[in-house]
């Protein structure tokens, strides 16, 4: 029996061990318990958090419409009491007064910070206000930016890194503290209201338009894009300079009703028009026509041909390259050269004017007409001698000459009289110096004795004479 005992007792498990294993497991158990517990109590106080978060925000919503609506009502009254750093103050009380919240609205947020009101004047007709809390609670920072998002645009904080500012979710907007006189350190929450004309508006470039407020469609400073692009613009319209680093390309046309400069090129697939000038300091290239009122050019106007509906003025010459000129393309004639020495008629068209044509030397290579009379200018006296025979010219007194045998005679006369006239008791000088009678030229003289004389006119033959004798034709 007692080995049978003893056999039982090894298949047995110990009690001992047994109760070993359990405290252990208990062990494990209380320590997951605790860890859930303080797992579960964390998550219940984030949610506590996040419900005050978000009542504090609607809260402050709440105290910012009545404020709005309290100032816009109540513009003119806040406006003369408010100064530019010291502010007009509206409390919550104020507001349940004045009915623009309910009677049982509390001065506090969930945090037990107390609701306040600024609002102070920075240009004529505009107030700058702003909902703050100040006391109770401070909140951390994860906390205000929280409320401050919940809020909206509108909504911000006081920063931990820069306490003397209250500044709006994700940098919107930043306003310093010491303009209304007042700074309740970090842990507080703000709200951003801008009064122009007595009418709410915000730091904030609107989307739409909104009836009678322009001025929240409006920039009040410079707008960086950030390297960022401008898409789907219907007009762009600008009273000053326009700068543009690279290209500008439009699909359409470029308007300006004053200038467009470019210190680059300027380059269209399509039509460059201007009501005004185009004014260029290097030069202006077009693969197609140029049309302008007037084109003015301190350098060359350089083009494969140019059509000008009304006059073309210069200043210095016309000038072709070639063996071109003016050309009529209505009547086919005009003027051109094509060598050194003449001006020619192109088309072998007349020249027509009822001024003068004057020159060195008139040629006719047929007959010359003239509609009224010759004016002989050229002088020559008979009898003298010429240099080419068919030359016409006149006498002193207007009779016509010609020149025969190279000697002008009168035209129409006969061949003249001759006479030889002596010189009594003569002398070396008598010859020289004796006048022929009225109506006779001294053709020549002889000093020489007897014999048939010349005169020292060619072709003349006087006669004999043995005496000094002058010689007198009348022609």
């Amino acid at each position: 029996m007692e080995q049978e005992h003893l056999g039982m007792n090894l298949f047995k498990p110990s009690r001992t061990r047994t109760n070993g294993f359990v405290i252990v497991e208990l062990l494990f158990g209380l320590i997951i318990f605790a860890i859930a517990s303080a797992i579960g109590v964390s998550l219940v106080a984030d949610r506590m958090d996040a419900q005050n978060y978000q009542i504090a925000a609607q809260q402050q919503q709440q105290i910012a419409e009545a404020a709005s609506k309290y100032l816009k009502d109540n513009f003119s009254t806040v406006y003369g009491s408010a100064g530019t750093t010291t502010p007009a103050t509206i409390t919550p009380q104020m507001l349940r007064n004045t009915n623009y919240l309910p009677a049982s609205f509390s001065d506090t947020n969930a945090f037990g910070q107390r609701f306040v009101v600024l609002a102070r004047r920075v240009n004529v007709n505009q107030l700058e206000s702003i909902v703050i809390t100040t006391g109770g609670q401070a909140i951390d920072e994860i906390g205000t930016r929280t409320i401050a998002e919940n809020m909206g645009a509108p909504g911000g904080f006081i920063p931990f890194n820069n306490t003397g500012v209250m500044q709006g979710v994700r940098g919107g907007w930043q306003l310093a503290l010491s303009n209304y006189g007042i700074n309740p350190g970090v842990g507080h929450t703000a709200s951003a209201l801008f009064l122009q004309d007595g009418t709410l508006s915000n730091d904030y470039l609107y989307r739409n338009a909104i009836p009678g407020k322009p001025e929240l469609n409006r920039m009040n400073t410079a707008l960086s894009m950030g390297g960022n692009n401008v898409n789907d613009v219907a007009a762009l319209n600008a009273s000053g300079t326009v700068t543009v680093g690279g290209n500008v390309d439009t699909a359409g046309s470029v308007n300006a009703t004053g200038n467009v400069n470019a210190s680059g090129s300027v380059t269209a697939q399509g039509n460059v028009s201007a009501s005004g000038s185009v004014t260029a300091q290097s030069n202006v290239v077009a693969a197609g026509d140029v049309y302008a009122q007037s084109v003015n050019a301190s350098a060359n106007l350089t083009g494969a041909a140019a059509r000008i509906s009304g006059e073309t003025v210069t200043g210095g010459w016309f000038r072709t390259q070639g063996d071109t000129g003016w050309y009529s393309e209505k009547w086919g004639g005009g003027w051109y050269m094509s060598d050194s020495d003449w001006v020619r008629v192109y088309g072998d068209k007349n020249l027509y004017t009822a001024g003068n044509i004057r020159g060195g030397t008139v040629t006719s290579e047929g007959r010359a007409t003239v509609g009224e009379y010759l004016q002989l200018n050229g002088v020559a006296t008979a009898g003298t001698a010429c240099a080419a025979n068919g030359m016409v010219g006149r006498t002193s007194t207007g009779r016509s000459l010609s020149c025969d045998n190279q000697v002008w005679v009168v035209n129409g006369s006969s061949a003249p009289t001759c006479t030889a006239k002596t010189i009594n008791g003569y002398d070396a000088n008598d010859a020289t110096t004796y006048s022929c009678p009225v109506g006779y030229t001294k053709v020549g003289w002889d000093t020489t004795g007897s014999g048939q004389r010349n005169s020292s006119t060619p072709g003349i033959v006087i006669g004999q004479n043995d005496y000094a004798t002058i010689f007198c034709c009348q022609f």
